[in-house]
């Protein structure tokens, strides 16, 4: 991009990320060198600076969970889905209306794993919100976690990195 070689290695998963910086090109050619494959993806989107980005929660902040009681998330989980489960009260009509005055972009946190994404992304469907950017976690067994890793260093490295991306914007944080 730009001229410049960005090598990048997956997890043990098979993912990776790339932050990419401001660009004037309108492609990104991305290649396996031992495999010989290539191919482009197309950069579309103008980068804007934001006066203002939106931070949520999910749990408990757009969706009824009940998180601190195992026994009611854990039938809210089990037994709903994305067109079942309760939404908190105005706060899908106040995130569209703060999101579209500005248009300001909506990230979404939450320590839920990964293979809860597509369900996230049905509520913010449903809700009727775009969705900029969603924030979740990599369960499993490593050397550095038992299970899921540590919910307060997840969600403050997350809104980090979203500051980042917007160094010159007000942040509105809900949850």
């Amino acid at each position: 991009l730009s001229g410049r070689t960005h090598r990048l290695h997956s997890n043990r998963e098979g993912y990776f990320q790339l932050e990419l910086p401001e660009s004037s090109d309108q492609q990104l050619t991305a290649r396996l060198p031992k495999s010989g494959w290539q191919r482009q993806f197309p950069l579309s989107g103008e980068y804007q600076k934001q006066q203002r980005i939106i931070i949520t929660d999910i749990d408990d902040t757009l969706i009824e969970t009940g998180a601190t009681a195992i026994h009611t998330m854990l039938a809210s989980t089990l037994f709903g889905n994305a067109l079942t489960r309760q939404l908190v009260d105005g706060m899908p009509a106040l995130l569209r209306a703060l999101s579209r005055s500005q248009s300001s972009p909506v990230y979404a946190l939450t320590s839920s794993p990964w293979n809860l994404e597509a369900f996230i992304k049905a509520i913010f469907e449903r809700m009727q919100l775009r969705l900029d950017g969603i924030f979740m976690t990599d369960w499993g067994l490593t050397v550095d976690q038992w299970i899921h890793p540590n919910h307060r260093q997840h969600k403050l490295h997350s809104i980090r990195r979203i500051l980042r991306w917007h160094p010159n914007s007000s942040a509105l944080l809900f949850g």
